[in-house]
């Protein structure tokens, strides 16, 4: 059942490239490699793991468009080793990118697989769909992100809708401030929650010779809603993250 799915996307991705979108621009190949000493999820602010993390991803950048939208498919990979990512277990996902450009709005859908906790069934398994919006203003950069995640088994691992709203600001010398809040509605068997809580991120973005960058960041978070002992979703914590990326073929 999981082959089939994940060759369903895979051949849709191929479908819609092959058969529908010609080749726009050079195709390109991306390198991603994120540390993390806890690892809190993108748009729920639930931790996942409490202790340190590598988690390696792999971005295609094919060259083709549909509708004036570009492609790109991510694998993104978390598995467990030794005193590294152990407290959650293993996770491979699969997403496919549709994301457009207009003037100085940038708009896009995320469609992914996330294969959780055993690898080999669909048990705890998501299928996720992520809306995402960016408005660039000068220094500042304002988004918004829809997430309608779904349980293949939701006895096992309930869905739900969850969003996030912040602001980006760039600074000199390429650090940027980052500050967000985020809520649900009672995503993942937890309690409905529209605020639960505020982060803010300290980055610094490294541009690094031949096509390598870094970007080391300090975050927090701040808890609004219940504790997660008492059916909350995020909890207060400070956590540092490293991204390391790395352009191999570059794209045009």
């Amino acid at each position: 059942m999981k082959r089939n799915i994940i060759s369903l996307m895979i051949i849709t991705m191929l479908t819609l490239s092959v058969s529908i979108c010609p080749l726009q621009a050079k195709p390109g190949l991306m390198f991603n490699l994120d540390y993390a000493n806890k690892y809190l999820a993108g748009i729920s602010g639930m931790k996942v793991y409490s202790t340190d993390v590598l988690q390696p991803s792999l971005t295609i950048l094919p060259g083709w468009k549909y509708l004036d939208f570009n492609i790109a498919g991510t694998v993104w990979a978390s598995y467990s080793y030794p005193k590294w990512n152990e407290d959650f277990g293993d996770e491979v996902d699969i997403t496919l990118t549709f994301s457009r450009q207009v003037n100085d709005l940038q708009f896009g859908l995320n469609a992914s697989y996330y294969n959780l906790f055993d690898l080999e069934t669909t048990k705890g398994d998501l299928t996720d769909l992520t809306w995402f919006f960016e408005r660039s203003a000068g220094s500042i950069t304002n988004y918004l992100k829809l997430e309608l995640a779904m349980g293949m088994d939701p006895e096992i691992l309930e869905g739900g809708f969850l969003y996030r709203a912040g602001l980006i600001l760039n600074m000199p010398l390429d650090f940027t401030f980052d500050v967000s809040v985020a809520g649900h509605n009672g995503a993942f068997s937890t309690e409905v929650d529209w605020l639960n809580s505020a982060k803010t991120s300290f980055g610094w973005h490294l541009n690094l010779p031949n096509n390598l960058q870094l970007q080391p960041t300090i975050s927090y978070q701040k808890g609004l809603g219940e504790d997660p002992q008492n059916g909350g979703l995020a909890d207060n914590c400070w956590w540092l993250s490293i991204n390391y990326q790395a352009e191999i073929i570059k794209a045009s």
